[in-house]
């Protein structure tokens, strides 16, 4: 503790300078009972805790509602948590069992954390002493939406979500662009089939009507084999109707009955022998 015997307060530039006359040790905790707003130090003749906003001892926290931000007794603590409060965070926890402050604030900065996401914040003023880191850990949740970082970070993840949508947009557009392509590719390869085959169709359609015509077809048959029982012809079938010959080949004919013309050779033949055999017995006759 600082035992401040006399305070002077002057302006100076828009600042207030303090200059403290008579400094000396002192264990007791007294309390001046200051009206804040309307007292200044040279009224009084009491104790500075150095760096804290008042001469009173004890834990002061900030507890508003339901809002608590933890310890906020010296002036840089105060301040980061009365921004916490303005920034709209609800729950703020301090951790520092670095802390050599009396008075009951080792037993509160040496408290275990909650079971819950953290996030830990340090700023310059531990047991008021500007060249000391203190922590304070606040909720993730809040720090994730109310910090400037927190901000950032989600407008980042925003960004790439709205770029990866982006690029997942371009990317099904050039699948559908590729998919519209194939598929004219493929109706136009259908197409051509189908006309091949409506073409082939129509073909097959003259050639059966063509079919289906009453044919002249004249023969020309060349016989160059006979005997008594077979006969074998070569012939070439023409179409006439459409221009073209219709067929050639080879006939073979089995000759399973006498012809007309057998049949007449053969009774020419027996009156033929008849006749030689009349000659031959007139002229033994004669």
């Amino acid at each position: 503790m600082i035992n401040v015997k006399k305070v002077l307060i002057a302006g100076i530039g828009g600042g207030i300078l303090l200059t403290l006359l008579s400094i000396i040790a002192r264990a007791e905790p007294p309390s001046a009972g200051w009206n804040f707003g309307n007292d200044t130090y040279s009224q009084h003749i009491g104790s500075l805790i150095l760096n804290s906003l008042s001469d009173r001892y004890g834990l002061s926290t900030f507890d508003l509602g339901n809002t608590h931000l933890g310890t906020n007794d010296y002036i840089e603590e105060n301040g980061v948590k009365n921004t916490l409060a303005i920034s709209g965070y609800t729950k703020a926890y301090d951790f520092n069992p670095l802390s050599t402050t009396g008075y009951g604030y080792n037993s509160v900065y040496n408290q275990p954390l909650p079971n819950a996401a953290l996030t830990k914040l340090t700023f310059m003023g531990l047991d008021g002493d500007p060249t000391k880191a203190q922590d304070v850990y606040v909720l993730t949740s809040e720090y994730n939406r109310l910090s400037d970082q927190g901000q950032a970070n989600s407008i980042d993840s925003l960004n790439a979500s709205v770029n990866n949508q982006a690029l997942a947009l371009a990317q099904t557009n050039v699948n559908i662009s590729n998919e519209t392509n194939s598929r004219i590719a493929g109706d136009l390869a259908l197409q051509n089939q189908i006309n091949t085959t409506n073409n082939n169709v129509a073909n097959l359609d003259n050639r059966v009507n063509n079919l289906e015509r009453l044919k002249v077809m004249p023969e020309a048959d060349v016989r160059f084999y006979d005997d008594k029982h077979v006969s074998a012809m070569a012939y070439d079938a023409y179409d006439a109707t459409n221009g073209r010959n219709f067929a050639v080949g080879v006939k073979v004919m089995l000759k399973l009955g006498k012809s007309y013309e057998e049949t007449m050779i053969d009774k020419q033949n027996k009156e033929i022998s008849d006749l030689k055999a009349l000659l031959m017995r007139m002229e033994q006759v004669h």
